[in-house]
C-alpha cells in the first residue's frame, strides 16, 4: 500500500490557489462574469477547445518523456501539469511551475 505524503511543494501551491480563489470570489464582479458567460452561450465551449487541445498535447509530450517502465498514468501527468501551470501564473512564468513538475514527479524520476 502506498502512503500518501504531502510535501510543502504540494501544499504551498494548494494554499496559494485556495487564497486566490477566495480573493477572486470576494472581490471580483461575478455578476458581470456570469452575464458574459450567458451572452457567449453555446460558443463558450468552442472558445475553450484550443486551450484544451494545447494542454492535452503538452501532457502527451510530457507523458512520452518518461521511460516506459517508470511512466506515470496519463491522468497523473495531466493533473501534475495543470497544477504546475496554475502555480506558474502566480510566479514568474516557468520559474515556479517547471521545478514544481519535477518535484511532483519525484517518485517517477528516482
Amino acid at each position: 500500500m502506498m502512503r500518501f505524503h504531502r510535501s510543502p511543494a504540494m501544499t504551498l501551491p494548494l494554499v496559494i490557489g485556495g487564497g486566490l480563489l477566495v480573493a477572486t470570489i470576494a472581490y471580483a464582479d461575478l455578476q458581470s462574469i456570469g452575464l458574459l458567460a450567458r451572452d457567449l452561450g453555446a460558443v463558450l465551449p468552442l472558445l475553450l477547445l484550443p486551450s484544451a487541445a494545447w494542454h492535452l498535447l503538452r501532457t502527451i509530450a510530457w507523458h512520452q518523456c518518461f521511460p516506459s517502465n517508470a511512466r506515470p498514468s496519463f491522468g497523473r501527468a495531466f493533473r501534475v501539469r495543470l497544477a504546475a501551470e496554475a502555480f506558474s501564473w502566480v510566479t514568474v512564468r516557468g520559474v515556479g511551475g517547471e521545478p514544481l513538475k519535477v518535484t511532483l514527479f519525484d517518485r517517477e524520476i528516482r
